[in-house]
């Protein structure tokens, strides 16, 4: 930076569009004028987005001088020095902020660093900086400002004012008299800080009179304390268009800080004479301010000097001429069309909160359809996986049942099978016996009881169903079983010699032997055991 910098800050409608065209006259300076702009962040990526808000109409609309370049010819010239530079939320988030960062130095170091000639800044929304940049860049700083009243009045010439001034209350820090002026306030408050959204969310919502000053008001004290202990000069628009002491000491101070040649004998702010009911309202807002801040950390003392600042540069306007009582009745219908604005507000407003609660219950409902579809998906997906392991266990046995019948058909297609064929066809026929023998005679007693009658009537089938029982086990086991007998012990082998016996057992044993396919003794008497036996 190759020299100081000056700062003209101000609030809106203060006069600094006619500081700043007089002051962009001198060939000793480069003059920016608000730089630290919504419109400029936006246009740190494009440039070329700066020809939005500066039509001769904007210009005319808002009562500002004509002027002989461009709103902002200086900042379109130096770039791309500032490309990239301001964040949007610098200009409304930094408000007041504490540090040199916060409050934009780079992007004013950069601005100044490209300037062909001594830089100078007129601001209208760095009044709650002015200690930062102070400190983080030195140079001069002024301030400029108005009598409120006329100031509050001035904003409403564009709903933009209005709008803006809320959105300082989004500022980060919000100072603590402000923040406690703010919460006792009953209006809405944007949900969203970003400029755009929350200017308009404000101007789709106005206020009455005297919550509209009443924040004015607010911010006005605030900002006139701060540049009090910051500002190297004040500058006052009221005493600027009266009073020739005041210009005579403006421009001697600006020319010793390189600002020569300065003519500002032009200078013309307008003061209005207001009505009684008006009056009230000031005062009583004005008084509620002053009571809140002295409840958060101010002192009477403090107070009383910045109302003595606002007396000693009090305009004094004609009373009761024809203009005055014009421009009152043009107020009286501005205020009037204010209360109709806020009443259509308050019933948007209300038709809106009904809207939220019928959504907000829409919500709710939606949200319990949710959970019930959300608990039928799981309900529904335990079935689907349930029926996947179902369709593989059948998948399962399908492919064992036919590894099943193929296995029986190769066994029925084997020699074996069909060797065994007569064998089957013995053991079906011994079980239909069997099981019609156990209907009738269900104990296993009565069964031997049965089977010895019947081996002694056909012991020829005795024999053959003896030698089937020695070669099928597990037939043999089941009848044992079925019948209820006791499993048979190891055969031990007898040390009695048949030989031995005598004639009638050496004939009993020959009928047996002969039963059983036995060899016979020969030497025995066959008939008379016969007839033994059949006695018995």
């Amino acid at each position: 930076m190759s020299e100081s910098p000056i700062f003209i800050h101000s609030l809106f409608r203060a006069g600094s569009t006619y500081l700043f065209s007089r002051l962009r006259r001198s060939d000793a300076l480069f003059c920016y004028y608000e730089s630290m702009h919504e419109l400029v962040a936006w246009a740190s990526e494009d440039v070329s987005r700066l020809d939005m808000e500066t039509s001769a109409e904007k210009m005319q609309q808002l009562h500002h001088p004509a002027l002989e370049a461009d709103y902002f010819d200086e900042l379109k010239k130096v770039w791309p020095a500032w490309q990239n530079r301001l964040a949007p939320g610098t200009v409304y988030g930094g408000y007041f902020a504490e540090t040199p960062k916060a409050a934009g130095q780079t992007f004013f170091e950069a601005l100044a660093a490209a300037s062909p000639k001594k830089p100078l800044f007129s601001e209208c929304r760095t009044a709650g900086r002015i200690g930062a940049l102070k400190q983080g860049m030195g140079g001069h700083h002024a301030y400029l400002w108005r009598n409120p009243r006329d100031q509050w009045w001035s904003y409403q010439i564009d709903s933009y004012f209005d709008a803006a001034s809320r959105v300082i209350a989004h500022a980060d820090p919000l100072p603590v008299p402000l923040a406690k002026l703010l919460n006792s306030m009953d209006w809405p408050h944007s949900p969203e800080s970003g400029f755009s959204e929350a200017r308009d969310f404000y101007d789709l919502r106005p206020t009455q009179f005297a919550d509209s000053y009443t924040w004015f008001y607010g911010l006005w004290l605030f900002l006139l304390d701060h540049a009090m202990k910051n500002a190297d000069l004040l500058i006052n628009i009221d005493s600027l268009s009266r009073s020739t002491e005041h210009q005579d000491a403006v421009v001697k101070t600006l020319a010793e800080w390189g600002a020569s040649g300065i003519d500002l004998s032009d200078a013309a702010s307008p003061a209005a004479h207001y009505a009684a009911e008006e009056l009230e309202v000031f005062s009583a807002a004005e008084a509620r301010v002053n009571e809140i801040f002295v409840q958060w950390g101010w002192d009477t003392e403090q107070l009383e000097n910045l109302h003595a600042l606002r007396e000693a540069h009090q305009p004094s306007p004609e009373d009761d001429t024809q203009t005055q009582r014009l421009a009152t009745k043009q107020r009286r219908a501005l205020l009037a069309s204010r209360v109709t604005s806020v009443a259509r507000t308050e019933t948007w407003a209300g038709l809106f909160d009904q809207q939220v609660a019928a959504l907000a219950a829409a919500q709710h409902d939606a949200a319990a359809l949710h959970r019930a579809l959300e608990h039928d998906r799981k309900v529904l997906g335990e079935l689907k996986r349930n029926a996947g392991e179902l369709a593989s266990d059948l998948t399962t046995a399908s492919r064992e049942l036919g590894l099943a019948r193929r296995y029986i058909d190769d066994m029925q297609a084997s020699a074996s099978w069909r060797v065994t064929a007569p064998l089957r066809v013995v053991a079906g026929w011994v079980g239909r016996l069997l099981t019609g023998v156990k209907r009738f005679v269900p104990t296993g007693g009565g069964v031997g009881r049965v089977a010895l009658a019947v081996s002694s009537r056909f012991p020829t089938l005795f024999r053959q169903l003896s030698r089937l029982l020695e070669h099928t086990p597990a037939l043999h086991q089941w009848l044992v079983s079925w019948l209820g007998l006791s499993p048979a012990g190891p055969v031990k082998k007898s040390d009695l010699n048949p030989r031995e016996l005598s004639a009638r057992g050496k004939g009993i044993y020959n009928e047996l032997a002969r039963e059983l396919g036995m060899p016979a003794l020969q030497e025995a008497a066959p008939a008379q055991v016969s007839e033994q036996v059949s006695e018995q």
